[in-house]
């Protein structure tokens, strides 16, 4: 009863929409039934199957092979595959029935007649033809790389192939076309209301704390509560509405700005970037001739593709590089139309070829060049840049070759110096000498490189000429041709005559030399035992041989000729561009500028760069350790320097300080440099000793003494001798005697000659009595050094007097005769050297100006009592910097030498001090170094200060944002000197690498950071051509790689050896010699080779690298490649590769 009266109850109405669909239930039959192998048979008298039907028996065919495969993985797989075959079964079947078997099915039926419409279109049915999938991306051997089968308009009889660049390049000019510029709606964090963390707990809550907590169950239903918010599209509370939050629930979008507020940044930054190119193009239409206008709207196209791919939110991509150049070259094109001017018209060159290299092969970059060179064969930056080009080529460079553009280039400039003599022409004479020598030096041709600079030397410092003529003279060249061909001791060597004896009395040969190597070659040579052979050859030819000599060994190379020669003797100097060819020979040598040059910016720029300067990270690599700076008591112990040389950085003090040739002395050690050093000690004696009667070269004597000084120590009192002999009257060279003794440890007899040429200032020359200002600050230092700034100070105030005596001895004598700090003789002192100060600068002599202002900043540092004071000191810096600013030009090397004097105060201040302020260092160590960058002085100390602090980072953010942050476009549009033109230096990525390598794993460091500090450097402008750096990037991949293979090896062995067996198990077991890991381990050491040949392919160091590391790592037919690659590019080697090879081989 109860159940009718449920029927006869009135029933909701229900939509059927909403309905869930019934489930049907499995038979327990079907359920028991165990699975059997079901096959396709076709019944006695088929009737005719049309194409249709035959799509319909090979889809079936289709499903039964997966539900056999589907069988033997899962039994859920099997049900479903069997529920829908049961479907399958009961729907009506045309002609084909479904028998099942117990035997294999078989993966073909047998179609007898065919299908009609195969003659009715002429090709089979698309669909009934299997897929075939291709290898190779597209890609088909023997085409191009950059051809890909395009497969929407491929058909089955044919392929098509597309150009993979260009389609890109299409379809991305289209997005970009039919995209606009959206401005990215700012997210926010949602505010929450956090109370304050109480004392005893001990942890951090993050979220509210009087929210109530969930319970675990709650937690793991928060996606399904978060899915039932969502209103779905059918249902009856309305049509579902677009949330308008971020997907991340701690995220909430900012306000949207209305129509009268302030357009979003991103179209700002747009409209910004319209209205000044509109300015920009009115410029260029109202001053046509106008360069700089030209290469700011040149620049303003970098500007407009970095925007738009910004507001775009993507990078970007090859086509839009592509089509920005080709407008960047339009551009050059029309500035060069309208600019007349000829520095102008070589700066547009010059960027049209920069731009057209990015996207011309090497043949028409090479056309282009000889083109340009043709009508414009008297620039000198053209043809520099055209070297840069063809030396770092790897596919076009071969030594002769290169060469014989060195050749050309020389005799144009030759010519263009004879009709318009100038300066700068026999600067770049110069400039292309030194490059040309240093290729051939790097490439093994060291006795021809040394042979050059010998015949020039001879010819514009001993030789016989004029110098006020300039020109080459046909009988001066002839009378050289005759010396050398006499084969007489030349410069560099012990005995040498010279040119203009040679040209009075004539000279004989030396004896023949029995310099045969002791390196020879022998049956069982192996490729190891060949490099090192092959290195004491080359180290036994540096210097170039003579006929007579039996260098033991059948080389053409040894002896040279005067024809090859000829071609590179410039002309004779003027009498003041002597100190710019010596400055030039240092820089061939590997030493640093002489000091106080008027061509300081001159060798500074040619120390920077990357085809002439060279390095010694590659030892610092392999002596990586993993803490902090080695020596914290020695901030400069870095491989490579850059300053402005002074007298200070020539010697050595009690006092430590910079010393500009250590990087040469650890390049020469043992005499295993790429020159000897007896030769570059000889030519430096023969230059101060034949021309040193000149005022301009007793700076060149004082370079010398401090020369011999490190490297030559025993004769330096002997040389000093001889120098002070001929110059009594020079008080440069008395201050160069007195820090020779001062650096053997003789500190009486360098203060007797320091108190000695003082108190003589009456009986020397007027004009050289401000020099002694150099003796009272070698003096003052050495005493402060010592530790005695009490005595300092009283030394100081004997300024005033006609005769002072020794400080430095304790005697009761000296301490009586000694003034004390009383107010006025504290203001005699200030006086007289504030007056020397200005007289200086009145006489235009900068360098003993700024001499007295540091002597100006010892005594406002000493002058406080009880102890000194350095604030006062860095006070008395800035009132005297202004007062040098508006002398010189912002860019001046005195201005930098101020800041040097300043550091060397602080760095005396914190090794001497028990109480100092970090910051107040900091803060004017960055001062000097924003404003010069690449000082290594500013740079070390910097890095030395911030050593002692383990948490802040200052020294990467500096070098990143400062030393190698790149110039802003608005920097090269102008003329303003103080703009860093070369904000990229080659010795600021050598700093940046070794304070990296010597940061250590405490201090944030690991083999990524460097890895990626190496990378930074070897892909920048000045770094990519630069030997050293990719020599110390090898030796650093090299060393990972081996450190690798051994800590493998360990571990393998220590599991090989345990007795524990499930350690053992799954290890492998090691054979006799074999390294586990080691071809995956070294395989960036020999990307990193295989990348720095490529860069620099005239370095036989670099080649070398494979024969002396890598013969484990590589196959011979690598070696063996290696090698015919050294003798294409003409690389010079001594012992001939090939009869090993051909061992190996048999």
């Amino acid at each position: 009863m109860g159940i009718n009266s449920e029927d006869s109850k009135t029933s909701v109405p229900r939509f059927t929409s909403f309905r869930p669909k019934p489930i049907e239930q499995r038979s327990g039959l079907d359920d028991e039934q165990p699975t059997k192998k079901r096959t396709i048979s076709r019944s006695p008298s088929p009737p005719r199957i049309s194409s249709t039907d035959r799509k319909s028996n090979l889809k079936e065919q289709k499903s039964i092979r997966r539900h056999h495969e589907s069988s033997l993985r899962s039994r859920q797989h099997v049900e479903s595959t069997q529920h829908r075959h049961k479907r399958r079964a009961d729907s009506p079947k045309r002609g084909v029935e479904i028998v099942v078997h117990e035997e294999a099915p078989k993966p073909y039926f047998v179609d007898v007649e065919g299908d009609k419409g195969n003659v009715s279109y002429g090709s089979l049915h698309r669909y009934a033809v299997p897929f075939y999938r291709r290898l190779g991306a597209g890609s088909i051997l023997g085409r191009p790389s950059y051809e890909k089968i395009d497969r929407n308009v491929s058909l089955p009889g044919f392929i098509t192939l597309a150009d993979r660049d260009a389609s890109s390049a299409v379809r991305d000019k289209g997005l970009l076309a039919r995209a606009l510029p959206r401005a990215a709606r700012e997210t926010h964090v949602r505010p929450t209301d956090l109370k304050t963390v109480h004392p005893g707990s001990d942890y951090l809550s993050l979220q509210d704390s009087d929210a109530p907590s969930k319970s675990l169950e709650e937690d793991r239903n928060d996606d399904s509560s978060v899915d039932e918010a969502i209103v779905e599209y059918r249902s009856i509370d309305g049509k579902a509405k677009a949330i308008n939050q971020p997907d991340d629930p701690d995220l909430v979008y900012g306000s949207i700005p209305s129509s009268g507020d302030k357009k979003p940044p991103a179209h700002d930054a747009e409209e910004a970037l319209r209205k000044k190119g509109m300015r920009i193009l009115q410029r260029v239409d109202q001053q046509p001739d106008n360069i700089n206008t030209w290469m700011e709207l040149i620049q303003h196209q970098d500007e407009l593709l970095v925007d738009s791919n910004d507001i775009f939110d993507k990078g970007i991509t090859h086509a839009q590089r592509l089509s920005t150049t080709d407008m960047k070259l339009s551009m050059y094109e029309k500035a060069l139309a309208s600019v007349n001017d000829r520095s102008a018209q070589e700066r547009l060159l010059l960027g049209l070829m920069d731009e057209g290299m990015k996207i011309w092969d090497t043949e028409k970059t090479i056309a282009r060049w000889q083109a340009i060179l043709l009508e414009k064969s008297t620039h000198p930056g053209l043809w520099v840049e055209y070297l840069n080009f063809r030396q770092s080529s790897f596919t076009t460079f071969r030594y002769e070759e290169v060469r014989q553009i060195y050749v050309e280039c020389l005799s144009k400039l030759r010519e263009a110096h004879q009709s318009q003599a100038g300066k700068h022409l026999y600067q770049m004479q110069l400039y292309v000498v030194l490059r040309l020598t240093t290729l051939m030096k790097e490439a093994g041709y060291v006795e021809n490189a040394i042979a050059i600079w010998q015949a020039i030397l001879e010819f514009s410092i001993r030789g016989f000429q004029s110098p006020e003529t300039g020109q080459l003279n046909d009988d001066n060249i002839s009378i050289l041709q005759s010396f050398w061909d006499s084969e007489v001791l030349r410069i560099g060597e012990d005995g040498a005559i010279g040119l203009a004896q040679f040209a009075v009395s004539g000279g004989e040969a030396p004896q023949p030399l029995n310099g045969s190597s002791s390196a020879e070659m022998s049956d069982n040579i192996c490729i190891e035992k060949w490099a090192m052979l092959e290195w004491e050859r080359a180290m036994h030819s540096r210097m170039p041989a003579r006929t007579l000599d039996e260098v033991g060994e059948d080389d053409p190379y040894r002896v040279i000729l005067f024809s090859d020669l000829q071609d590179f003797i410039l002309d004779p100097p003027q009498h003041k561009d002597h100190v710019l060819l010596a400055t030039a020979f240092l820089s061939f040598c590997g030493l640093p500028p002489l000091p106080d040059s008027e061509y300081r910016e001159r060798s500074n720029s040619w120390d920077e760069d990357p085809f002439i300067r060279s390095g010694v990270l590659h030892e610092q690599v392999t002596e990586k350790t993993s803490g902090p700076l080695r020596n914290t008591d020695d901030p400069f112990t870095i491989p490579t320097k850059s300053c402005v040389i002074s007298t200070e950085c020539l010697f050595s003090q009690s006092a430590p300080w910079y010393v500009c040739f250590d990087e040469w002395m650890a390049t020469s050690t043992n005499d295993g440099g790429d020159l000897q050093r007896s030769f570059v000690r000889l030519a430096l004696k023969t230059i101060v000793n034949d021309r040193s009667s000149s005022d301009d070269k007793l700076g060149m004597a004082e370079y010398f003494l401090g020369f011999e000084n490190c490297a030559f120590p025993r004769t330096v009192k002997k040389n000093g001798k001889g120098l002070l002999k001929d110059h009594p009257s020079s008080m440069k060279l008395w201050n160069a005697y007195a820090l020779c003794e001062l650096g053997a440890g003789k500190r009486s007899n360098a203060e007797t000659v320091i108190v000695t040429n003082i108190n003589s200032k009456g009986s020397i020359a007027a004009g050289a009595v401000g020099d002694a200002i150099v003796l009272w600050k070698s003096w003052l230092w050495e005493i402060l050094g010592a530790g005695e700034p009490q005595k300092t100070l009283k030394c100081l105030l004997l300024l005033p007097q006609r005769e002072v005596q020794p400080c430095l001895d304790n005697s009761s004598t000296a301490s009586n005769t000694q003034p004390e700090a009383s107010p006025s003789s504290l203001l005699r002192t200030e006086r007289i050297l504030t007056d020397g100060r200005d007289h200086m600068l009145s006489t235009q002599s900068y360098i003993l100006a700024a001499t007295y202002t540091e002597v100006l900043l010892l005594f406002a540092y000493l002058r406080t009592t009880p102890s000194p004071c350095l604030e006062a000191a860095l006070s008395t810096f800035t009132a005297n910097f202004k007062i040098f600013s508006t002398c010189l030009p912002p860019d001046s090397p005195t201005l930098e030498l101020l800041h040097q004097h300043r550091a060397r105060l602080l760095h005396y201040h914190v090794t001497h001090t028990s109480s100092f302020k970090p910051s107040l260092i900091r803060s004017v160590l960055t001062e000097s170094i924003t404003l010069y960058p690449h000082n290594t002085i500013f740079l070390s100390l910097y890095t030395w200060n911030e050593a002692r602090f383990r948490i802040d980072d200052r020294v990467r953010s500096i070098m990143r944002d400062v030393v190698l942050a790149k110039k802003s476009s608005s920097s090269t549009t102008t003329n303003e000197p103080n703009q860093q033109q070369k904000q990229d230096s080659i010795t600021s990525h050598f700093f940046a690498i070794h304070t990296e390598l010597n940061r250590g794993v405490t201090l944030g460091s690991n083999t990524h950071a460097i890895r990626a500090t190496f990378e930074r450097a070897v892909t920048s402008s000045c770094g990519s051509h630069n030997i050293s750096l990719w020599k110390a990037y090898f030796h650093f991949e090299h060393d990972e790689g081996r450190r690798r293979v051994q800590g493998k090896t360990a571990t393998a062995t220590t599991t090989s050896n345990s007795k524990n067996p499930k350690e053992r198990r799954g290890s492998k077991t090691l054979k006799h010699g074999e390294n586990v890991g080691i071809g995956s381990a070294m395989e960036r050491a020999k990307n990193i080779f295989y990348r720095a040949i490529r860069a620099c392919p005239w370095s036989k160091a670099l080649y070398m690298l494979a024969f002396q590391y890598l013969v484990e790592d590589m196959e011979t037919r690598e070696l063996r490649g290696i090698w015919e690659t050294m003798t294409e590019k003409g690389i010079r080697v001594h012992i001939s590769l090939d009869e090993v090879f051909e061992k190996m081989d048999e």
